[in-house]
């Protein structure tokens, strides 16, 4: 199965036969939902400043918490989409490198083996988002892989920069400036999940979905996936011309199989 050119979405059954899969949309997360402690929070930057004679000594202190204020009310509106994608190994044929064969995601995201991963065509789906989001929002998605590093974003403001009182658009410009900073690094404790984000802002509140049009390419049930399910899995994929498939953990290689209502005697 050539996955090359695919993202890869690990999620429920509920989300993904209830939501994603009739209604061809995706739910962003806020950042506040994230799993990670590091960009799951406020940010909070360290500054450095040197203050001028005549000037009063609370003015940069000041400046500094209405920044980080500012900050926090875009942070709030920050959303996104996680996904992931092959890795690259020296084999080709490494199967254990594909984005559908990550049993720790399939027990983090995907209910202990009992969920769904969704293949979606990579161009197709940067084009359906980008047009959808541009359309809600007016405005198009940042989308690139996840960076990793050692302690993840590094940022320090220089208060002897900003302006006094601090603006808005002072502080949006900054953001802007340094998003990949923001919301697309985490540290090396992540990194095997090869994560590719979509990123946008959205008004607060409400939930945030976008239509991926014709982009759905694969589904790939759990090991674990309740055979009481299978006949409405099967149903739900073939009203949008998909045969599903199961994962299996055979000999030491992951293996999809044809996901049947009554399995191969050698098969669970």
């Amino acid at each position: 199965m050539d996955t090359s050119n695919c993202f890869f979405h690990y999620t429920t059954r509920e989300a993904a036969f209830g939501d994603i899969i009739p209604r061809r949309r995706l739910r962003f997360s806020t950042y506040a939902q994230m799993r990670d402690p590091m960009e799951n929070k406020h940010w909070t930057f360290p500054a450095g400043y040197v203050a001028k004679d005549d000037e009063p000594d609370d003015v940069l202190e000041r400046a500094y918490f209405e920044f980080h204020r500012l900050a926090d009310a875009i942070f709030d509106q920050a959303h996104l989409l996680a996904l992931t994608v092959d890795a690259e190994y020296p084999r080709p044929d490494e199967l254990f490198g594909r984005g559908w064969s990550r049993a720790r995601m399939w027990e983090q995201y995907a209910e202990a083996h009992k969920g769904v991963c969704l293949l979606f065509d990579r161009d197709g789906l940067a084009e359906s988002i980008s047009a959808d989001l541009h359309r809600q929002l007016s405005v198009r998605p940042y989308a690139k892989p996840v960076e990793y590093s050692p302690s993840g974003g590094e940022l320090s403001l220089n208060l002897g920069e900003f302006p006094t009182p601090v603006p808005a658009d002072f502080v949006r410009n900054y953001i802007q400036a340094n998003h990949h900073e923001l919301f697309f690094k985490k540290t090396l404790d992540w990194e095997t999940e090869h994560e590719y984000r979509f990123a946008t802002t959205a008004p607060p509140g409400e939930p945030l979905y976008a239509d991926y049009g014709d982009a759905l390419v694969g589904i790939i049930v759990g090991e674990k996936f309740p055979r009481w399910q299978r006949a409405s899995a099967i149903e739900s994929a073939s009203q949008v011309g998909l045969e599903p498939q199961i994962m299996h953990w055979e000999n030491n290689y992951p293996a999809p199989a044809a996901l049947r209502l009554k399995p191969p005697p050698n098969l669970p």
